[in-house]
């Protein structure tokens, strides 16, 4: 099943599954790919932990399963788009696979979103 295609107003959810959006400049260096998803008409959201940091560049594995889920659960998000792709975003692997009590693999399966 394929998710439905974006429509004006709906919600991209924005987070950081590797690299803090704060590692690439934060709200202000990235307000112009805010302004332009606006003005194509969608509802632009951040993650919770979207500009957490640390020594890596990123957040806790635990919230960024935190906002992966948020974005999964809540029915008016209708896409997911990360800051950056890659480096880190593989440590969300094994808690996805294994499933200890972090990732819960069948509701992100279930809840069809555009990534």
């Amino acid at each position: 099943m394929m998710p439905k295609r974006l429509s004006k107003d709906d919600e991209i959810r924005v987070i950081a599954p590797s690299n803090s959006l704060q590692s690439v400049g934060g709200y202000v260096a990235n307000q112009p790919a805010n302004d332009r998803l606006s003005a194509l008409g969608y509802q632009v959201t951040f993650g919770q932990h979207v500009l957490v940091m640390d020594q890596f560049n990123s957040s806790p594995i635990e919230a960024r399963i935190a906002d992966l889920h948020a974005a999964f659960i809540d029915d008016n998000v209708k896409a997911i788009l990360a800051v950056t792709g890659g480096y880190n975003s593989n440590e969300l692997l094994p808690d996805w696979t294994v499933n200890h009590g972090q990732c819960d693999r069948g509701m992100v399966t279930n809840r069809r979103r555009l990534i």
